[in-house]
C-alpha cells in the first residue's frame, strides 16, 4: 500500500482478487480506481472504496507504508497512515446499529495518524534534550504551532481535530493508540439533540405510530404534544415524527399495515429450487383473470348490462417448467372449482403421458384444507402441504399469474389492468375502456380467451415438460387407482340402479350397457341400490357405490357373446369359459356356506325331534341322488361292528 494523491492506495495483487473481479468492481464503482495501469506502472485502487470484506483482508497483515517525501509542511511530511486506526473506524458500530460513513472513517483515521506524528515529534524533542542537555520543549509553544499547522495539513489529510491549541492538547491527552474511540465525537450518532429521549417518550410515540388507523405525521405530532405539555416534555413537529418513524419502522409495520403485509414484505423468504422433474410438486390457487366481459343482470329497474365482470381461474401449476397441468374456470374460488381443476390436471397428465398419475406433493391455499377435501386430495397427491393462510410468498403459482397477465392478457382489448395497488400510470386508460366497452366479449367469449391463453402457454412448454418427464423416477410415479379415479373424477349417474338377473343395466348417451362383477360378495347385496360413476371415454369398467356409501365395487362391462357358433371370433371362448368358471365357483361357494351352516346347527337339530322331522324332508341328496337321514345315522350307531359300512361324508350340494 502507498499514499497516492493523499489517499491510501493498493494494487490488485494486494487485494488478492482476479483481474475480472476487480474490473467488475471498477465498473460498478468508478471512484475505486485512482490510477490506470501503463507500461511499467501498476494500477492503484482506493482502499476506502473497497468493499468491507476486501478491506478487512487487506488490513489483516498490512504494514504501514513508508511516508512519501513532501516539501513545505513541517508535520505533513512525517505523517504515516495508521492502518490499525483505519480498520478500527471501518468496523466501528454506533449505538443505533449504523457504521461510520466512509468520510468519517477517513477523517478519524487521519486524525489518529496526525496525533501519532505529534507524539513522535514530542518524543524526539524530549530525547534530543536529554541527550544534549538542551532546553526543554515548550508544550504551550508546541501545541500553538501544531494548531496553526492543522489547516495546511487538512489540505491533504482531512481530519476532525480542533483548531484551538488548548482543545487540541486535551484531545491529544485523551487519545492513545489503544483508545481510538476517544476521537469519535460524543455527539456523533447520539440523541443529544433529539426531543424524544426517554423510554416513556419513545414508547408513547411508537404506540401512536403503530395505530391501525394510520394517522399522518401531523396528527401523531398533535396527539403526542397533548401528552408532552401535560408531562412537561418538549413538543415535537411532523418532521420529528417522520424521522422517528424510520427508526421504528419494523416494529410498527405489522400494526399499521397488517399481518399479511408484514409477512409478505418483512419476513424472511425461504429460497427453494424448482422440482427436477414433473409430477413432483403441484401448486394450486385461484386467479382473478384480468379480462373484462359483459353480462346482463336484473334489478328493481329492469335489465341492465355490466361491463366489468371477471372470471376466476383455478390453476394447478407444475413449477418444474411452470406448466399449467390443470385448470378450471368459474365465478369464484371454491372447493368445487379446486376439484375440477385437479381433475383436469390428472386427465391432462394422462393426455401427455398415457398414465393416470398423481403428484408426489400438492400445495393449495386454505380452501383445500377442509375435511371434505381430504379424501379427494388423497386421490391426486401422495403428500399434501397447504400454504399458510395469506402467505403469497410460499406459493410459486402466485408470480405465475403476473406472468400470464403481462404475457397474454395485457394485449387484449378487454384487459382490466394490474392489481388495484399498482401504479395508476401503468393501468389501462379508463376513458378508452368506456369508449369500446360494448365490444367486450360475453362470458362464453372470455372463457374462449382463457382456454386459448392456457393452450398457447402449454404449447410453448410441452416439449420441455415431456423431456424432463422421461427422467421421473419409478418410485415417484404414483398412479391413480381406477376406483379413486372413477369415484372422484368420474361422471355420476342421475339414478340409482339395482342388480338384475342380467347385471346392472345403464344407458349412456342413449346407448344401453350391461355391467357385472366377478366378485362373489357383490351378489350378496342384491337388495341395495347403486349409484354409478363412469368415464365416458372408457366404459370398460365403472364404479358402483351403495346409496349409503358403505359398499363400492368395480363392475366390468359385460362381454357380448354371439348366438351362433359360426359367428365366434378370437376371445369369445375364453370369455365364455370365464363366466362358466365364475358360476361354478359361485355354486361351490353357496354349497360350502350351506354345509358350514348345517354343521354349526347339527347339535341343536339332533336334540330337537321337531326340527329333525322338519329338516329331514329338506336334506339334500348327494351326487347319486341319495342322502343319509338323521334316523339312519342313529340306527348306524347301534349296528354290529362287523356290519358297519364305511362312513361317507355328507353331501349338501343343491346343484
Amino acid at each position: 500500500m502507498e499514499i497516492y494523491n493523499g489517499q491510501l492506495a493498493c494494487t490488485a495483487e494486494e487485494i488478492g482478487v482476479p483481474v475480472k473481479t476487480i474490473a467488475q468492481m471498477v465498473y460498478r464503482y468508478p471512484s475505486l480506481r485512482l490510477r490506470r495501469a501503463c507500461k511499467g506502472t501498476q494500477a492503484l485502487y482506493s482502499v476506502d472504496a473497497l468493499p468491507m470484506k476486501y478491506k478487512n483482508a487487506l488490513f489483516k497483515d498490512a504494514q504501514p507504508p513508508a511516508p512519501a517525501p513532501r516539501e513545505g509542511y513541517t508535520f505533513t511530511d512525517r505523517i504515516v497512515e495508521d492502518v490499525r486506526a483505519l480498520r478500527f473506524y471501518s468496523n466501528y458500530v454506533l449505538e443505533d446499529g449504523r457504521h461510520l460513513s466512509p468520510d468519517k472513517v477517513r477523517q478519524y483515521s487521519n486524525s489518529a495518524a496526525i496525533l501519532n506524528t505529534f507524539a513522535q515529534v514530542i518524543d524526539e524533542a524530549n530525547a534530543m534534550r536529554m541527550k544534549q542537555d538542551g532546553k526543554k520543549l515548550s508544550i504551550t509553544e508546541f501545541w500553538q504551532k501544531a494548531s496553526e499547522a492543522l489547516p495546511k495539513i487538512a489540505e491533504i489529510y482531512s481530519h476532525t481535530l480542533p483548531g484551538n491549541a488548548r482543545e487540541l492538547q486535551r484531545k491529544y491527552n485523551a487519545y492513545t493508540p489503544d483508545n481510538y474511540g476517544a476521537l469519535i465525537s460524543g455527539r456523533y450518532g447520539t440523541e443529544n439533540s433529539n426531543k424524544v429521549k426517554t423510554d416513556e417518550q419513545k414508547a408513547l410515540l411508537t404506540l401512536l405510530l403503530s395505530h391501525h388507523n394510520n394517522f399522518d405525521n401531523q396528527r401523531i405530532a398533535d396527539l403526542y404534544n397533548q401528552e408532552a405539555q401535560r408531562n412537561q416534555w418538549p413538543t415535537i413537529s411532523a418532521n420529528t415524527v417522520a424521522n422517528f418513524k424510520k427508526k421504528v419502522d419494523l416494529t410498527i409495520s405489522a400494526s399499521r399495515l397488517g399481518e399479511t403485509n408484514f409477512r409478505n414484505t418483512r419476513s424472511m423468504t425461504v429460497q427453494r429450487t424448482k422440482p427436477s422433474t414433473p409430477f413432483l410438486f403441484w401448486s394450486a390457487d385461484g386467479w382473478d383473470c384480468e379480462l373484462y366481459y359483459q353480462g346482463t343482470t336484473v334489478d328493481a329497474k329492469g335489465t341492465r348490462t355490466i361491463y366489468h365482470q371477471r372470471l376466476v381461474v383455478e390453476v394447478v401449476l407444475d413449477p418444474c417448467v411452470n406448466y399449467v397441468i390443470g385448470y378450471a374456470v368459474g365465478y369464484r374460488e371454491s372447493k368445487e372449482l379446486i376439484r375440477e381443476a385437479l381433475k383436469n390436471a390428472v386427465l391432462h397428465g394422462r393426455e401427455l403421458t398415457g398414465e393416470l398419475l398423481m403428484t408426489c406433493q400438492l400445495q393449495t391455499d386454505h380452501f383445500g384444507t377442509g375435511k371434505d377435501m381430504a379424501p379427494f386430495i388423497s386421490a391426486v397427491a401422495d403428500k399434501f402441504t397447504p400454504a399458510r393462510v395469506k402467505n403469497a410468498k410460499a406459493k410459486p403459482v402466485e408470480p405465475f399469474f403476473n406472468y400470464l397477465n403481462r404475457e397474454y392478457c395485457q394485449t387484449q382489448m378487454n384487459w382490466s389492468g394490474f392489481g388495484i395497488t399498482s401504479d395508476p400510470l401503468k393501468q389501462p386508460n379508463s376513458e378508452a375502456l368506456n369508449l369500446y366497452k360494448k365490444e367486450f366479449p360475453d362470458e362464453a367469449g372470455v372463457r374462449a380467451q382463457i382456454d386459448a391463453i392456457i393452450a398457447a402457454d402449454r404449447a410453448k412448454k410441452r416439449a420441455e415438460f415431456l423431456r424432463l418427464y422421461a427422467d421421473l423416477k419409478e418410485e415417484n410415479r404414483h398412479r391413480v387407482s381406477r376406483e379413486s379415479y372413477l369415484q372422484y373424477f368420474g361422471t355420476q349417474s342421475d339414478y340409482l340402479y339395482s342388480l338384475s338377473k342380467t347385471g346392472i343395466n345403464m344407458k349412456v348417451l342413449g346407448e344401453r350397457y350391461q355391467f357385472d362383477s366377478f366378485d362373489i360378495t357383490f351378489r350378496e347385496h342384491k337388495d341395495l341400490r347403486w349409484r354409478l360413476s363412469y368415464d365416458i371415454e372408457d366404459l370398460s369398467t365403472i364404479l358402483a357405490e351403495s346409496e349409503d356409501g358403505q359398499y363400492r365395487y368395480i363392475l366390468d362391462k359385460k362381454y357380448v357373446q354371439p348366438m351362433a357358433l359360426a359367428d365366434r371370433t378370437d376371445g369369445d371362448a375364453e370369455q365364455l369359459q370365464k363366466v362358466r368358471d365364475f358360476n361354478k365357483e359361485l355354486e361351490a361357494h353357496v354349497t360350502e356356506q350351506l354345509a358350514e351352516t348345517y354343521d354349526k346347527a347339527e347339535t341343536v337339530i339332533s336334540n330337537s325331534p321337531q326340527l329333525r322331522n322338519i329338516l329331514r324332508r329338506a336334506l339334500i341328496t348327494d351326487s347319486r341322488g341319495q342322502h343319509k337321514t338323521l334316523k339312519e345315522a342313529d340306527m348306524n350307531t347301534t349296528a354290529p361292528a362287523t356290519e358297519q359300512e364305511p362312513e361317507t361324508k355328507q353331501d349338501y350340494s343343491i346343484f
